[in-house]
Formats: structure tokens, C-alpha cells, sequence
């Protein structure tokens, strides 16, 4: 069974990322959310500013317990 990458889509070079990997004929899923981590085998996370991650993941129903 082939594995799926999630590539966190929330701000930065996410869509490079996932040129790369399809390129290299890997399954990608965008992840925006917590549910869109379901079906994911691992997790790319672009480099970007830490504080717009931080603040983007507090908005409810981003982040745990949601």
C-alpha cells in the first residue's frame, strides 16, 4: 500500500513542496486542519514565520481537543 504525506497548507512554499513529492510520485494531501491529517502516513511542515503558524494553529478547531 503506498503512503500518503500530508504537507501542512496553512502559509509559505506549501504548494512547491507538493510539486516535489508528486515528482517524485509520493500521494500528497493538503492538511489545514486537524481532520485533514486522517489518512496521512506523515506530515511536511514548510518553513515559514513560527508566529503566523502559532496563531493560524490556535483558531478553534485547528488544534487539539477540536
Amino acid at each position: 500500500m503506498k503512503q500518503t504525506i500530508g504537507v501542512l497548507a496553512l502559509q509559505g512554499g506549501f504548494a512547491r513542496h507538493i510539486a516535489v513529492l508528486d515528482s517524485l510520485a509520493v500521494n500528497t494531501k493538503e492538511v489545514r486542519t486537524e481532520n485533514d491529517l486522517a489518512g496521512c502516513d506523515g506530515l511536511v511542515i514548510p518553513g515559514g514565520e513560527s508566529t503566523v503558524l502559532t496563531k493560524l494553529l490556535m483558531i478553534p478547531g485547528t488544534g487539539p481537543g477540536t
